[in-house]
């Protein structure tokens, strides 16, 4: 920061600088100063992509969401394929419940950027959200497209245990317990001491015939996590 200080004092119209010294700020939790910082580089440098995704961040940090949306939807409109710029678009539509405006964002991301898992783990952990309250028309393409995103991302990184666990979830929805077991078995073996996981496969073992496996599944959760109230109320129902 001080460095940045030296450049700035010779040189206050300095994008790099500005931006740079605002992304230190941003990292010190100085949002109001990196926000400022952020104005200065986006006068010096209007078009360089970059300076208003760090602006987006630091908005939304700010919790100015509506604000912080513009300043991504700068970000993409001048770097089309920015894929950090249309994920954090997209998580924080998704997080303020605007759930179709994150699904284009997370089909975008997907699209310009077909080789990152992450737009299309998204993708598919949104569409299984929005299933829910989806006409029953739209269930079987959401569904399928859901299902096509967790396929890309485990494709693209198998050792994505989130992505395993997210996907038994879809085929939870579906009804669909084998596969829900392989996919959480999966998650498990990639991340052993996860209670959701074992709680999550004893539910599916149960449905699919096997309490005794079952148990030994809620059993596991509650010895990871004592406080796991899924895993204990289902346990004590299985008895």
């Amino acid at each position: 920061a001080r460095l940045y200080g030296t450049v700035l004092k010779k040189n206050p119209d300095n994008g790099d600088a500005l931006n740079l010294k605002g992304m230190v700020a941003q990292a010190h939790g100085r949002h109001d100063d990196a926000l400022a910082l952020f104005g200065r580089a986006i006068t010096a440098l209007p078009d360089f992509a970059d300076v208003h995704f760090n602006k987006a961040n630091t908005l939304k940090a700010l919790g100015r969401n509506d604000d912080a949306l513009a300043a991504y939807a700068k970000a993409i409109a001048l770097k089309p394929d920015y894929a950090d710029a249309r994920l954090n678009a997209g998580t924080l539509l998704q997080k303020m419940g605007r759930t179709t405006e994150a699904i284009a964002a997370f089909r975008e991301v997907a699209r310009f950027s077909p080789a990152d898992p992450r737009g299309h783990y998204n993708l598919g952990v949104c569409l299984t959200e929005a299933l829910p309250a989806a006409k029953s028309e739209e269930r079987e393409a959401m569904t399928e497209e859901a299902d096509a995103a967790f396929i890309r991302t485990v494709t693209l990184n198998p050792n994505n245990a989130d992505a395993h666990f997210a996907h038994a979830n879809l085929y939870s929805k579906q009804g669909d317990h084998d596969r829900a077991i392989q996919c959480n078995k999966a998650a498990i073996d990639l991340k052993p001491n996860w209670p959701e996981a074992w709680s999550n496969l004893g539910s599916h073992l149960e449905a699919s015939g096997d309490p005794a496996a079952a148990e030994a599944a809620f059993d596991h959760a509650i010895k990871l996590d004592p406080r796991n109230t899924a895993a204990l109320v289902n346990r004590g129902l299985s008895q």
